[in-house]
């Protein structure tokens, strides 16, 4: 467990709320911002991501670097793992200032863990590179899909001021909105998510986390292995080998926990 606040990490023997808290620890300075935990390999080693420093515009599309570290669990910083696509951002100036925003239908940086490897898509095609923990390209899972396009109906549907006037938008972001270029077609695909087996889940994208339905999932290897359609709503939290944990948001917005059984057919 990791707290943001302190940036102080928790560790516990066991999983989930059945563990035995142990100790706790700070990850030590990288010297490049506030680093913050994607996910622990095997080995006990903690990978953790930083924003790296580069020559940003001050305005218009960019898309800031990601570095990535890997940390021992007493927070003693054990290598550099690499730098990657982040996240792709718009920035505007408004007065004497600059408001950074994310770019609807931007790209993002995604990431997953399985053991000893990691899994990163930027979503500017439909390929995801396979590394080792300190590194190393070892393989890409790619599929012949093409990006799907941004349509006007869906920038109208964004830049459209909310129905629900106790929720306005914060001033000038209207403004901002308006403004915004958008791109002209969607990542190719949304979360990634590694499952009890190993097995690399890939979410359809959705522009909205709990819009997302569809996932491909591809054996450790690579191979594809089909689809698994989720209830419009859900959003994966864990997957076993025989289920799929999932929080749901209803129309109420009240978040549940739902268990859904996974069933896989004979191969």
């Amino acid at each position: 467990m990791f707290d943001y606040a302190l940036l102080r990490m928790s560790v516990s023997s066991g999983d989930g709320d059945g563990g035995e808290f142990v100790r706790t620890f700070q990850l030590a300075s990288s010297g490049q911002g506030v680093p913050l935990p994607i996910g622990t390999f095997s080995d006990g080693t903690v990978l953790v991501r930083t924003s790296g420093a580069s020559a940003m515009p001050p305005t218009g599309l960019s898309r800031d670097p990601v570095l990535l570290w890997r940390y021992l669990l007493d927070g003693e910083l054990l290598d550099t793992v690499g730098t990657f696509e982040g996240d792709e951002m718009h920035r505007a100036g408004e007065g004497q200032r600059t408001i950074a925003t994310s770019l609807p239908f931007g790209r993002r940086a995604m990431f997953a863990l399985s053991g000893t490897h990691l899994f990163f898509g930027s979503g500017n095609s439909y390929q995801i590179d396979v590394f080792s923990s300190n590194g190393r390209l070892e393989r890409s899972i790619r599929q012949l899909v093409a990006n799907g396009p941004v349509t006007k109906q869906e920038i109208e549907r964004i830049r459209r001021p909310p129905e629900d006037q106790s929720r306005p938008r914060p001033p000038g972001f209207q403004q901002l909105i308006n403004r915004m270029p958008f791109p002209e077609t969607k990542p190719a695909y949304g979360e990634l998510v590694v499952d009890a087996a190993s097995n690399l889940w890939v979410a359809e994208y959705s522009l909205r986390l709990f819009e997302t339905t569809s996932w491909t999932v591809f054996d450790p290897q690579g191979t594809l292995l089909g689809t698994v359609q989720m209830p419009r709503g859900s959003r994966v939290r864990q997957i076993g080998h025989d289920y799929v944990l999932a929080t749901w948001r209803g129309e109420d917005e009240v978040e549940h926990v739902r268990l859904y059984e996974l069933v896989k057919p004979n191969r």
